[in-house]
């Protein structure tokens, strides 16, 4: 009985690593952090000074376990949400908690 039960404790456990090291959810980010992400940086600029965009659309998609993944997190969808026609820059921000739920955003910055 205790035989079974060990055995069944290190295949239980066995899944759970390999599924957490498998990387659940991995964010589109440079940097990440195995217990928790929350980064910004850039995607793009224009030669159209940042002071010039008046107007800020954002996009994202979310992931909870790296088994359900929704959203749109496209230029076009943030560039459309503020109605911007003339990009001046696009930024993206990453979070992540223990690879569990994680959120990747696009800002579109401009005209």
């Amino acid at each position: 009985m205790r035989l079974k039960l060990h055995a069944a404790a290190v295949v239980l456990f066995s899944a759970a690593s390999l599924f957490y090291l498998a990387g659940c959810l991995a964010v589109r980010t440079d940097a990440v952090g195995m217990l928790y992400t929350d980064t910004k940086g850039p995607v793009a600029a224009t030669s159209v000074k940042a002071t010039q965009g008046t107007k800020t659309g954002t996009a994202c998609e979310q992931s909870i376990l790296g088994l359900v993944a929704t959203g749109d997190a496209s230029i076009e969808t943030a560039e459309k949400s503020a109605g911007i026609t003339e990009i001046v820059s696009v930024d993206q921000t990453a979070n992540s908690i223990l690879g569990i739920i994680g959120t990747y955003c696009v800002s579109v910055r401009g005209n």
